[in-house]
């Protein structure tokens, strides 16, 4: 599948900068997979977006972002497009949505911006190190 999101950015709300590369592995201060699970902080990004999309969590519009990449990194692994084309039908109820790319990246932006404190509260848990929170949540 085409990515039609190649051009946009993939932004993070800022206050959550710092957060976000504790736990990726790429760019961040950790190498060690247990406590910074995410390789890259686009996987870190849509893991939030499943996880708020899954919880029903109210999307939310962040104005204070930083860049981490560009979405044409989503090319890499195209079931993300599919899967993200799919939340935003879910969402919408009306099939016109799959032909308006940047409608469909806004909604799983801000599905992504709802999930990620709710991941980044996850995953800070002190009881276990935060693959294995992860891990728990996945599996329940």
């Amino acid at each position: 599948m085409e990515n039609h999101f190649a051009n946009y950015q993939i932004a993070i709300p800022a206050k959550f900068q710092e957060k976000i590369k504790k736990y990726c592995r790429t760019g961040g201060t950790s190498v060690d997979t247990f406590n910074a699970p995410f390789k890259r902080q686009v996987d870190f990004w849509f893991v939030a977006l499943c996880i708020a999309f899954k919880e029903g969590l109210i999307k939310e519009k962040v104005k204070d972002t930083y860049n981490a990449t560009t979405a044409a990194i989503l090319s890499n692994d195209s079931y993300r497009i599919h899967l993200m084309y799919l939340i935003a039908l879910a969402e919408i109820k009306d099939e016109n949505i799959l032909t308006d790319s940047k409608a469909v990246f806004d909604i799983c932006s801000e599905y992504a911006n709802a999930g990620i404190p709710y991941l980044i509260e996850l995953l800070d848990d002190p009881d276990q190190k935060p693959l294995w929170n992860i891990y728990d949540y996945l599996e329940a």
